[in-house]
């Protein structure tokens, strides 16, 4: 019986050892939308607001009531304030007119992030943003 015991727990060890240390985080897969004019749109935008890229996602694949977030990164050019309300709905207008299937979308959200690199890890902070319901563009 004790011969047993030792013969499962080196076999234990054995199945501990070939577990890789390094825990594998599975990435997020970016929803980006279907556009009628190939990203061009975007790409205009992109160069407006000096942002190295521009990223899309959305909560579910198959939701017909989603909100699309249309995330800025790290553009040179942020609004701030109320006053600049106009420029998200801008923005927000400016992306639903070239969705190939707006009426997926309850609202945009437009955020501007800041990416950097911190002790090795990337960090992003959201600088600015807006919720633009479909019924206001």
């Amino acid at each position: 019986m004790e011969n047993i015991f030792r013969l499962v727990f080196i076999l234990c060890l054995f199945s501990f050892k070939n577990i890789p240390n390094k825990v594998i985080k599975p990435q997020k897969q970016l929803l980006e939308p279907s556009f009628l004019d190939n990203r061009k749109t975007v790409d205009s935008l992109k160069k407006i607001y000096g942002s190295e890229t521009i990223t899309f996602d959305k909560w579910d694949k198959e939701a017909t009531d989603s909100c699309l977030f249309v995330c800025l990164i790290n553009s040179t050019i942020i609004p701030k304030g109320f006053e600049n309300t106009y420029q998200f709905k801008n923005i927000a207008s400016a992306i639903k007119k070239v969705l190939v299937y707006p009426k997926n979308y309850k609202s945009i959200y437009v955020i501007f992030v800041t990416k950097l690199i911190l002790n090795g890890k990337e960090a992003k902070m959201h600088t600015a943003g807006m919720e633009v319901f479909s019924s206001e563009i």
